[in-house]
């Protein structure tokens, strides 16, 4: 079955947010998280930081985004992306 974002995508759902909470939450529009991934990549943070963020789709409309270091002034921008499947 081919879907209106390609073939087996049912729908696909994406943007970039700046951690200002740790862990910082993002609403998205209801998905089956069984036929559900998310992609997290992000840029670089303050300078000589090395910032880690974890993403988890914790229920169907939300993203959790947790910063392994956080509370600096410059703090990385993290792209998302979550795609589901028929």
């Amino acid at each position: 079955m081919s879907g209106t974002f390609g073939v087996g995508i049912k729908s696909l759902q994406r943007g970039v947010v700046t951690p200002d909470a740790n862990p910082k939450t993002v609403t998205i529009t209801a998905v089956d998280v069984t036929k559900s991934t998310l992609y997290v990549s992000q840029t670089a943070g303050e300078a000589g930081i090395n910032y880690m963020a974890r993403g988890t789709l914790t229920n169907t409309t939300t993203i959790t985004f947790d910063m392994v270091v956080a509370g600096f002034a410059y703090p990385p921008k993290i792209a998302w992306q979550v795609r589901e499947r028929y």
